[in-house]
């Protein structure tokens, strides 16, 4: 009797331990992170506890300076991107300058994109139609320098929300989509080769210093890459703006000190169009150049602020807290520096508690970051008086005026936006511009709490900035299983050094280079001339259909290369002819230019606006300043530059 009973619990247990769970039946929630999830730290209804519900953020601190959002934060600012394109027509009078035209398609983009988040899973049919939509309507956009990254986050953030509310994408379903990231970075990389120069947005004291060196690792050129430059360009006057002149003087009471005129004083600039700085940047031959100010276009009123859609623009955002900080380190050694012991006898006598902060740096310690992007009125603005309003004029902008974000206190994040947002392969450096010694007193205030309270906008659009970064790597990890992640040049140097021999050789050398390279193209074969005028064809394709051209172009250079492979001596000699082809063009237009040959091809190039312009060369008379890096390279805006040269 006892052993009867023994056998049936026994084969009650291996029945329970045999049975499959939720778990089991659903592997891929537990084994293979959700990429939608695992970017953004959300938990869906079907997920089981796994990888994905971790921060991916690789800074042990900033969980504690707030950077994490609640589960339903991160839903409403999905919503609102979604929102935001398909209600385009009451988007600012700046946002769309490039592109005045799109805003219709942009309305039904962002109408279909609803759909895809709302839409249940047990309409299979329905959700690939709506799918198939948003892809048209991204065919359907205009091409050429314009960019959308709004577009690029508002689909993504309905993927998001679909996945969430209705459970995993189905094979068919997952494929499509696949497709459709795919297709939306192939649009990004496609309109920063048109752009064909980097902005970067400078918000000072987050990480700019070591942008601006990666820059030149990567082969970028500017006016100049010192630490005290920040690849500025000095004609436009973008220089960091910090201590209220006013405020300065009036500390002095009339005495005088070592140092009457404050550095780095608030101030207006001239203002350059975006149109007259591309061209004037072309002229050079710069590929990058920094704006450590803030926005063009808003000295009358931040709707017309704007970054230049004509160029590739890149945002650093780093904790406002963390930032602000260092702000006050920063100005507390330059007061130091520049004042001596005048910094604790004059300016700061009556000590340097947060209200005495505030009222000497009225930008750098209340939004900041909001400041930066609204352009000279709101920059220039009294402390305390940056609003709600425009916080979320800020958030808009930042969402469609900004190609690439960067995070400084999330090294992977970053790291993925170098490789597949600007196609960089130099990541790891970290450079500090030389912070002045400030002396034993670190300058910080007793009471932070009030300087934290001022700056409770710039956290809230600081958050907004990480979710969109955030959405923009699910496209970026999207790329990486068809585009190879760009590797480091093997050495920068050397090239910048050859480049120069290269622009200095004589005439005869230069016309070797060009006999050499006109043997080599004469040789080469019939399928490699069919490359070059698929390429040249998906260079120029017509508006609207950049993604596919370019996605063309891809297949057939694919095919042109599987064809080219094998043991036959013919195509050995094909494909050895086409790169040969691809290597002595670029080296005979180099010594062509730098000979000084008066060759209309090589001396002269349409812009953007349709007017010819000259290209200065090294042996041109009157030539103030050579480019300081190699900008031939530059990822994908120095492909426009190569293109230009051949």
């Amino acid at each position: 009797m006892h052993l009867e009973s023994f056998l049936v619990l026994l084969m009650g247990v291996c029945a329970v331990v045999g049975e499959p769970t939720v778990a089991d039946a659903s592997p891929r929630s537990s084994v293979w992170p959700d990429p939608f999830l695992a970017r953004l730290g959300l938990i869906a209804a079907d997920a089981a506890p796994g990888p994905q519900q971790e921060p991916t953020s690789s800074s042990g601190d900033v969980k504690d300076q707030g950077l994490e959002q609640s589960q339903a934060e991160t839903i409403a600012m999905l919503e609102w991107l979604v929102d935001t394109v398909a209600e385009a027509t009451t988007a600012p009078a700046g946002t769309f300058a490039a592109a005045p035209d799109a805003v219709p398609v942009l309305q039904d983009l962002g109408h279909a994109a609803r759909s895809v988040a709302i839409t249940p899973a047990s309409e299979g049919e329905a959700l690939m139609v709506h799918l198939n939509t948003v892809s048209r309507l991204i065919n359907q956009l205009p091409g050429g320098e314009a960019s959308f990254p709004a577009v690029r986050r508002a689909v993504v953030a309905a993927l998001v929300l679909r996945r969430l509310r209705h459970g995993a994408f189905r094979p068919p379903q997952e494929r499509t989509v696949q497709r459709l990231l795919q297709q939306l970075w192939t649009r990004h990389r496609a309109a920063a080769r048109e752009k064909g120069i980097v902005e970067f947005a400078h918000v000072s004291k987050s990480g700019g210093t070591t942008f601006c060196q990666l820059a030149e690792r990567n082969g970028c050129a500017t006016e100049s890459f010192a630490a005290n430059k920040n690849c500025e360009v000095a004609v436009f006057r973008d220089q960091p703006r910090y201590v209220n002149g006013t405020v300065h003087v009036a500390l002095r009471k009339g005495r005088k000190t070592q140092c009457d005129r404050p550095n780095k004083p608030m101030s207006l600039r001239r203002e350059y169009s975006c149109a007259q700085r591309k061209r004037m940047l072309q002229e050079k031959r710069y590929t990058i150049y920094a704006n450590e100010y803030t926005a063009v276009g808003g000295r009358l009123s931040p709707q017309l602020a704007h970054s230049c859609g004509n160029m590739l623009t890149v945002l650093q955002m780093r904790h406002p807290h963390s930032r602000m900080l260092s702000h006050i380190h920063h100005v507390w050694g330059t007061y130091l520096n520049h004042c001596g012991a005048d910094r604790e006898a004059v300016y700061f006598a009556g000590g340097h508690e947060a209200t005495d902060w505030v009222r000497l740096l009225p930008a750098p310690l209340n939004n900041y970051l909001v400041r930066s992007l609204l352009g000279e009125k709101v920059f220039n603005l009294p402390a305390g008086q940056i609003t709600e309003k425009h916080l979320g004029l800020a958030r808009i902008f930042l969402a469609f005026q900004y190609d690439v974000l960067l995070v400084l206190e999330d090294s992977d994040l970053s790291n993925t936006a170098l490789s597949y947002g600007l196609g960089w392969g130099e990541h790891e450096l970290h450079v500090n511009a030389a912070a002045p010694d400030s002396g034993s007193d670190d300058g910080l205030p007793s009471n932070l709490d009030l300087l934290y309270d001022l700056n409770r906008l710039d956290v809230e659009l600081y958050r907004s900035g990480v979710l969109m970064a955030k959405l923009d790597a699910i496209v970026y990890d999207a790329a990486q299983e068809v585009v190879p992640e760009p590797k480091p040049a093997a050495a920068a140097a050397p090239a910048a050094a050859n480049a120069m021999a290269a622009a200095n050789s004589t005439a005869t050398a230069a016309g070797a280079a060009v006999a050499v390279a006109n043997a080599t193209a004469s040789t080469a074969t019939t399928t490699a001339a069919a490359i070059t005028t698929s390429y040249a064809k998906s260079t120029t394709a017509a508006p609207g259909a950049v993604a596919v051209a370019e996605a063309t172009h891809d297949e057939e250079f694919v095919a042109a290369r599987r064809a080219m492979r094998g043991h036959d001596f013919r195509r050995r000699q094909q494909r050895q002819a086409h790169e040969q082809l691809g290597q002595g063009a670029s080296t005979a237009a180099a010594a062509w230019v730098g000979a000084g040959r008066r060759g209309r091809a090589a001396r002269w190039v349409a812009d953007a606006l349709g007017a010819s312009r000259a290209i200065h060369t090294p042996g041109d008379a009157g030539q103030a300043m050579e480019p300081a890096g190699n900008g031939a390279q530059c990822g994908w805006v120095g492909q426009t530059w190569r293109k230009q040269l051949l």
